[in-house]
């Protein structure tokens, strides 16, 4: 049997495309880092200053088969279930980093929040995890600093995600003052490592 090359084109590009199935709830962690709402293409994150919020935000732009799409979303500390305030200067989201923390199929992003005022400590920072969904990211949760609580400590102010004990779940580098900490077993409810 002689298949004609438009045939072999099409079954090409029908093996190539992407399911668009919802992860079950025990899915494995996400394709993709950046893959927020699951869709199995991946999303870009960007800092927006302070020009939609006083204190920054995120803009989600989601990815479809073709790049880029339409469909965006903003995240503030305004944004239900994001932990904090949006204050002034905070500098929300001015570092990003995805990865699946919780292994549930959507990616998700810690963000850094590191001119956060806290307790009367000038620029001490704060690291959020912001949760991906089905819908896109959604709620928030602290990470607590581990370093000095001292004015200027700026913890967050750099990001890293990745495997560094070998334990197979996604760790979470942050910088507070002049030394890194990492942070393991991250949950919707906290920091059990």
């Amino acid at each position: 049997m002689r298949i004609r090359p438009a045939a072999c084109a099409a079954l090409l590009v029908a093996s190539l495309a992407p399911v668009l199935t919802a992860p079950p709830a025990s899915a494995a962690a996400a394709r993709y880092a950046d893959d927020f709402n699951g869709d199995g293409y991946r999303d870009y994150a960007g800092y927006t200053y302070e020009q939609y919020s006083k204190g920054g935000g995120v803009r989600i732009t989601f990815g479809t088969a073709s790049g880029p799409g339409t469909q965006t979303q903003l995240i503030t500390q305004d944004s239900p279930g994001v932990p904090g305030a949006d204050e002034t200067e905070d500098q929300f989201g001015d570092v990003r980093v995805p990865a699946d923390f919780n292994a549930d199929g959507y990616g998700d992003l810690a963000v850094s929040v590191s001119r956060e005022d806290v307790d009367g400590r000038t620029d001490e920072g704060g690291v959020v995890i912001l949760w991906g969904s089905a819908t896109g990211l959604s709620g928030g949760t602290a990470i607590p600093n581990a370093g000095a609580k001292v004015s200027n400590a700026r913890f967050g102010r750099d990001l890293a995600a990745g495997d560094f004990n070998g334990d197979g779940k996604k760790d979470l580098a942050a910088i507070s003052g002049s030394k890194v900490y990492v942070y393991r077993s991250i949950t919707r409810t906290g920091v059990a490592g």
